[in-house]
């Protein structure tokens, strides 16, 4: 069995779909294999959905959750988004999920954005809470 996560740590996102889309495996061992991260009735994907399906369902396993990234410092920040080596698309996504559109200047420095806004919304909804920083 591949370990999924390992080989994302290695590779990054992008690498490790490159490594399952070039390796031996058929599209029947990747179903296989992977059985408990695909959806059901996988056997009619493309083999590049497959492959994006069990890398997207590993990265969902291992991140926090929202509520938890904004009890997060922005150093604490930094260091999970650079430890679990967040995609482009990943931060876009997790920025679309609080309903924030980063306009073209801040999608050049994405994660900093990502950050820095994650950490002011989580220090109002603590302030609220009656959590003081």
């Amino acid at each position: 069995m591949i370990d999924i996560q390992k080989l994302i740590s290695w590779l990054g996102v992008e690498g490790a779909k490159a490594g399952l889309d070039k390796s031996e495996m058929t599209n029947s061992e990747l179903l296989e294999s992977f059985a408990n991260l695909l959806p059901k009735n996988s056997s009619k994907l493309k083999r590049s959905e497959i492959i994006e399906e069990v890398v997207l369902a590993t990265r969902k396993m291992t991140h926090k959750s929202v509520e938890e990234l904004m009890e997060m410092s922005k150093e604490e920040l930094s260091s999970y988004f650079h430890d679990q080596k967040y995609s482009r698309k990943e931060l876009l996504d997790l920025l679309y999920t609080l309903e924030i559109r980063p306009g073209s200047s801040a999608k050049k420095n994405l994660t900093e954005f990502t950050i820095s806004e994650i950490s002011e919304i989580g220090m109002y909804k603590r302030v609220a809470k009656g959590n003081h920083v």
